[in-house]
């Protein structure tokens, strides 16, 4: 039986495999930008439950950028990523297709990694120009990319037979604070109170497995703006 931890992160990367088939995006209308108030998803009412939408991804949560830009981070996924139709009757569906993947198919999925630069005199809100705290801190705020368009900067393949085994899946956490470089490290409220969710999480997770791991925090400055 597979651990919750296991699921999880099975999902977190499966999803990132996942793309939906020409035939259930032609039945998706969308009208409006994706996320923003007025934005409408019109399916066809002969499918119940509705189809997944399409995978790809904003971070939408800042970083720095060296020791000057901040940034969000995107990942799109490429157009010919494939994956086998999920069963629903697998509650471990997501993690056995990533698994499938890494092993049987010859080409891997890959994503186009973006950045999205904090441009505070070009970026309005309501029409008007804020300072850069402003952007930084309130994460629930868009930043529209008709005024800091994303920027390819890299691509990420997933490696073939690159799955953990059970036991050093249970292992693996999460750190993005800790293992951050100063110029990388993430800004803003969310990331502030992220951090002390990551670390309770962590502990009892850890704690629960016997391991007695050891959990300090960062001396490593996560301001928002300084």
């Amino acid at each position: 039986m597979k651990s919750a931890r296991q699921i999880f992160l099975g999902a977190t990367l499966a999803a990132a495999v996942m793309t939906v088939a020409t035939s259930t995006l032609a039945q998706i209308q969308t009208t409006g930008k994706l996320g923003s108030p007025g934005a409408t998803t019109t399916i066809d009412g002969k499918q119940i439950p509705p189809p997944p939408m399409p995978f790809g991804g904003v971070i939408n949560v800042p970083f720095r950028h060296g020791s000057i830009d901040v940034v969000k981070q995107s990942a799109t996924p490429s157009a010919d990523n494939s994956a086998h139709p999920l069963q629903r009757s697998n509650t471990n569906g997501l993690q056995d297709e990533l698994i499938r993947h890494l092993n049987d198919d010859t080409k891997t999925s890959s994503f186009d990694f973006g950045l999205q630069f904090l441009d505070a005199e070009r970026m309005t809100y309501w029409g008007k120009h804020l300072d850069a705290n402003f952007w930084i801190e309130n994460a629930s705020v868009e930043w529209n990319e008709a005024e800091a368009p994303f920027h390819t900067v890299a691509r990420l393949t997933l490696l073939q037979k690159s799955h953990l085994p059970p036991d050093a899946g249970e292992a693996t956490y999460f750190d993005v604070t800790g293992n951050a470089a100063p110029d990388s490290t993430p800004v803003g409220s969310i990331n502030r109170a992220r951090r002390q969710g990551e670390l309770a999480s962590r502990k009892a997770r850890m704690s629960a497995r016997g391991n007695g791991a050891q959990l300090q925090e960062s001396p490593r400055n996560n301001g928002a703006s300084g």
